[in-house]
C-alpha cells in the first residue's frame, strides 16, 4: 500500500469525528437503520453492537425528564447518549409531552383537554385522560421552556443528529389528536367496552380551530430550530391525525380527520428550514407508507418509524392483519416500500433488530437507506 493511502486511511477516522462535530450544518448524511425501543428500558447489547444499526431512536415522557418544575434528570438520556457514542451509534430524541405531561403543569394552571383512552396498549381502556390544550398559554411557556433547557444540554453533543418536534401530542409523539366522534364517529367503543364520548365536540367546546393548532406548533417548531440550531428537525406526521375542525371551528362535511392542517405545516417548515427539516411516518407496514411523503422525497429527507414490530405478533399488524404472516416476508416488504419512497432512515422496533432470523433484512436495509441517504444528499 503506497503511504498515501496510509496516511488517508488513517487521516479517514479523524476526517469524520470533524465533520460529526459540524453537524448537520456541514450536510452530513444521516440515515440507516435506527433501532427503536421502549421509553426508559435498557438498550440491548446486542443492538448496540449491531454493526447493520446506524442510530437509536431514543423516546421518552415529559414527566421522567422535568418531574418537578425546573427540575431535570437527564441521568438516564446522559447514558443512553454516552453507550450510543461509545458504540458509534447516532441518536434521534423524541420527548412526549401529550399524556406524558408531568402533572405540575396542570397544577400551575394550564387547560386540560380529557377524553377516554382507546388503544390497545398502554392504559385501560375507557381510562378518562388528560393532555394539554396546545394552545394554552401557560402550557406552552412551561413546554417551551423545557425545550430550551434540553438545548442548552444537548445541542453541542454531536451524538445527538435528530431532534424530534413535538408539542402537538396525544398517546404517541405524532402530530395527533384525540378525534373521534363528529360526522364519521367511532363505533369502536361497545367491543372497547365503554359508551365513549365525543371528541370532536369537546375541541369545539374548548374553542379548537385549525390556525390555533397550526400557530401553537409553529411557535413550539421555533424554540426547536434555536433550542437545537444544529440538529435535523423532524416533523412526525399522520395524515388525517386532527380532528376535523376547520379554521373557524366549524366540522369539515364527512371528514375523519383534517389533512389540510398537516399540508400547511409540512410546507411552513420545508421553507423555514430548508435541509434541516425532515418529515417522518410512523406508520410504515408492508402494506402502507404513506404516499404523501414519496414526493416531498426529492427535495426534503424523509423517513420511516415501522407501525409494529414483525416478530412475536399473532395479529399480523404488519400486514394488515391477514394471517398466518411470516415475520421475514413481512418486514423485507415494509423496508422495500419504505426504500422505495426515497426514506433516507427507517426506525425498526428493538424486538425484530435483536432477532436471529432477520438479520439478512436488517443488513439489506442498512446498505440500501446508505445509498438513499447519500442520494439525497446529491440532489440537495
Amino acid at each position: 500500500m503506497h503511504r498515501a493511502e496510509i496516511t488517508v486511511k488513517r487521516l479517514a477516522p479523524l476526517w469524520l469525528s470533524f465533520l460529526a462535530l459540524c453537524g448537520n450544518v456541514a450536510g452530513v448524511p444521516i440515515g440507516g437503520v435506527y433501532a427503536l425501543g421502549n421509553p426508559g428500558q435498557p438498550i440491548p447489547p446486542s443492538v448496540l453492537q449491531n454493526r447493520d444499526v446506524d442510530g437509536l431512536a431514543l423516546r421518552y415522557g415529559w414527566a421522567a425528564l422535568e418531574p418537578r418544575e425546573g427540575v431535570y434528570n437527564w441521568s438516564k438520556l446522559d447514558s443512553d447518549i454516552g453507550e450510543a457514542k461509545a458504540h458509534g451509534k447516532t441518536v434521534s430524541l423524541s420527548v412526549l409531552p401529550g399524556v406524558a405531561t408531568p402533572s405540575w403543569v396542570y397544577e400551575v394552571g394550564a387547560a386540560q383537554f380529557r377524553f377516554l383512552w382507546n388503544q390497545s396498549w398502554g392504559k385501560k381502556p375507557c381510562v378518562m385522560t388528560s393532555i394539554p390544550v396546545p394552545w394554552d398559554p401557560i402550557y406552552l411557556s412551561k413546554w417551551q421552556a423545557f425545550v430550551r433547557a434540553m438545548g442548552r444540554r444537548y445541542d453541542r453533543d454531536p451524538t445527538l443528529t435528530i431532534i424530534k418536534i413535538t408539542g402537538v401530542n396525544s398517546e404517541a409523539a405524532e402530530f395527533i389528536l384525540p378525534r373521534f366522534g363528529g360526522p364519521r364517529g367511532f363505533t369502536g367503543w361497545e367491543r372497547i367496552g365503554c359508551q365513549g364520548s365525543d371528541d370532536v365536540a369537546n375541541w369545539q367546546h374548548v374553542g379548537y380551530t385549525r390556525t390555533k393548532i397550526e400557530r401553537a406548533w409553529e411557535s413550539i417548531a421555533e424554540v426547536f430550530a434555536r433550542s437545537f440550531a444544529s440538529k435535523k428537525l423532524d416533523f412526525m406526521v399522520v395524515p388525517r391525525g386532527l380532528p376535523p375542525i376547520d379554521n373557524f371551528g366549524n366540522l369539515i362535511p364527512g371528514a375523519n380527520g383534517d389533512a389540510i392542517a398537516v399540508h400547511d405545516l409540512m410546507a411552513w417548515g420545508s421553507e423555514r428550514y430548508g435541509n434541516r427539516f425532515i418529515l417522518q411516518n410512523n406508520g410504515l407496514s408492508a402494506f402502507s407508507d404513506m404516499t404523501e411523503l414519496s414526493a416531498q422525497s426529492r427535495h426534503t429527507m424523509i423517513g420511516h418509524q415501522m407501525l409494529w414490530r414483525v416478530t412475536d405478533d399473532p395479529h399480523c399488524r404488519m400486514n394488515n392483519k391477514v394471517t398466518p404472516c411470516n415475520p421475514r416476508e413481512v418486514l423485507e416488504k415494509a423496508i422495500n416500500r419504505g426504500i422505495g419512497s426515497g426514506a433516507s432512515f427507517l426506525e425498526i422496533y428493538e424486538k425484530d433488530i435483536t432477532n436471529p432470523d432477520l438479520q439478512d433484512s436488517i443488513e439489506k436495509a442498512h446498505l440500501s437507506l446508505a445509498l438513499n441517504g447519500h442520494r439525497h444528499e446529491a440532489v440537495k
